[in-house]
Protein backbone atom coordinates (compact mmCIF):
# COMPACT_ATOMS: atom_id res chain seq x y z
CA UNK A 1 0.00 0.00 0.00
CA UNK A 2 1.49 3.31 -1.06
CA UNK A 3 0.24 6.64 0.18
CA UNK A 4 -0.53 8.65 -2.94
CA UNK A 5 2.54 10.30 -4.43
CA UNK A 6 4.61 10.17 -1.23
CA UNK A 7 5.48 6.51 -1.78
CA UNK A 8 5.03 5.73 1.92
CA UNK A 9 4.06 2.29 3.04
CA UNK A 10 2.60 1.05 6.30
CA UNK A 11 6.04 0.53 7.87
CA UNK A 12 7.03 4.12 7.24
CA UNK A 13 3.74 5.46 8.60
CA UNK A 14 4.25 3.52 11.83
CA UNK A 15 7.47 5.49 12.35
CA UNK A 16 6.47 8.87 10.91
CA UNK A 17 3.07 9.39 12.55
CA UNK A 18 4.24 9.11 16.19
CA UNK A 19 7.15 11.44 15.42
CA UNK A 20 4.80 14.02 13.89
CA UNK A 21 2.48 13.78 16.88
CA UNK A 22 5.46 14.24 19.24
CA UNK A 23 6.68 17.24 17.24
CA UNK A 24 3.34 19.02 17.27
CA UNK A 25 2.75 18.25 20.95
CA UNK A 26 6.21 19.56 21.87
CA UNK A 27 5.68 22.75 19.86
CA UNK A 28 2.21 23.21 21.40
CA UNK A 29 3.60 22.68 24.89
CA UNK A 30 6.38 25.20 24.31
CA UNK A 31 3.93 27.81 23.01
CA UNK A 32 1.45 27.39 25.87
CA UNK A 33 3.98 26.88 28.70
CA UNK A 34 3.24 29.54 31.34
CA UNK A 35 6.59 29.13 33.12
CA UNK A 36 8.53 30.41 30.08
CA UNK A 37 9.08 34.05 29.25
CA UNK A 38 8.31 35.31 25.76
CA UNK A 39 12.02 35.31 24.92
CA UNK A 40 12.46 31.73 26.16
CA UNK A 41 9.33 30.62 24.34
CA UNK A 42 10.51 31.96 21.00
CA UNK A 43 13.99 30.53 21.52
CA UNK A 44 12.59 27.08 22.34
CA UNK A 45 10.34 27.15 19.27
CA UNK A 46 13.40 27.83 17.12
CA UNK A 47 15.33 25.03 18.82
CA UNK A 48 12.43 22.59 18.41
CA UNK A 49 11.89 23.42 14.73
CA UNK A 50 15.54 23.64 13.69
CA UNK A 51 16.93 21.01 16.04
CA UNK A 52 14.54 18.25 15.05
CA UNK A 53 14.68 15.25 17.40
CA UNK A 54 17.60 16.66 19.40
CA UNK A 55 15.66 19.89 19.95
CA UNK A 56 12.64 17.97 21.21
CA UNK A 57 14.78 15.97 23.62
CA UNK A 58 16.49 19.13 24.89
CA UNK A 59 13.14 20.82 25.46
CA UNK A 60 11.71 17.94 27.47
CA UNK A 61 14.97 17.50 29.40
CA UNK A 62 15.80 21.09 30.37
CA UNK A 63 13.38 23.58 28.84
CA UNK A 64 9.89 22.71 29.96
CA UNK A 65 10.31 23.97 33.53
CA UNK A 66 11.53 27.40 32.51
CA UNK A 67 14.20 27.36 35.23
CA UNK A 68 16.94 28.65 32.99
CA UNK A 69 17.30 32.42 33.02
CA UNK A 70 18.98 34.66 30.52
CA UNK A 71 22.58 35.69 31.31
CA UNK A 72 21.66 39.36 31.78
CA UNK A 73 18.92 38.37 34.24
CA UNK A 74 21.39 36.20 36.15
CA UNK A 75 23.82 39.13 36.52
CA UNK A 76 20.98 41.44 37.57
CA UNK A 77 19.76 38.95 40.18
CA UNK A 78 23.30 38.40 41.43
CA UNK A 79 23.81 42.15 42.05
CA UNK A 80 20.53 42.47 43.94
CA UNK A 81 21.32 39.69 46.41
Amino acid sequence: MNLLFLNLGAQELVIILPLLVLFFYTAYHAVTNKSLTTYQRSLWILIIVLGNLLGWILYWAIGKKGDAIAPWEYRRNKRIQ
